[in-house]
């Protein structure tokens, strides 16, 4: 969802409330394992990819904010990680089965 509200065009974007009903699981997620001591890694995720979207000719934003938004959005996606990762995943598992569909 951070790639798509930062880096597509802003005329190619799903609406904004779309893309919060896709957040909101994610978040309350978060909120409820507020308590579990995720084990929250050193290092931030990688940034998403843009050449997918660039090949499959998904017009860009002139501007790409991803990585600001990345860094705003550092500790959620650091908690996603830990998260991942302990249930014995990896942050590039995602990517690879998206690339296949």
């Amino acid at each position: 969802m951070m790639l798509l509200r930062s880096a597509v065009a802003e005329e190619a974007r799903p609406r904004s409330a779309k893309l919060d009903a896709v957040a909101a699981p994610i978040s309350h997620l978060l909120k409820l394992l507020g308590g579990h001591a995720l084990d929250s890694p050193a290092e931030d995720p990688p940034l998403p990819p843009l050449e997918g979207l660039r090949q499959a000719g998904v017009p860009l934003a002139k501007e790409p904010t991803l990585e600001k938004t990345a860094a705003q959005r550092r500790d959620r996606r650091k908690r996603v990680l830990g998260f991942v990762r302990e249930a014995g995943w990896s942050w590039n598992d995602g990517l690879s089965h998206a690339a296949q569909d």
